[in-house]
């Protein structure tokens, strides 16, 4: 999967392309710590947004599967 514009200030743009998708599945949202901000169900989608405007800046991990994407938020 792809995230863009990175780094963000507002919103995340999430693509989706060679990852086998389950209902299950769901986009987590991980802090410099480790800990889990946030985690957003798919629901079948290929692409969705994340607001971003609620975090601070800095760095975060967007995690799909055992896929990783690393993001930064500039504020």
């Amino acid at each position: 999967f792809i995230v863009y514009p990175n780094p963000a200030s507002d919103i995340l743009h999430v693509t989706i392309y060679d990852v086998q998708q389950n209902p299950k599945d769901v986009v987590e949202l991980y802090n410099m710590i480790g800990q889990k901000i946030n985690a957003l169900p798919l629901q079948n989608d290929k692409e969705f947004t994340i607001p971003t405007a609620n975090l601070s800046g800095g760095i975060y991990f967007l995690k799909l599967q055992d896929h990783v994407q690393k993001v930064v938020i500039a504020r």
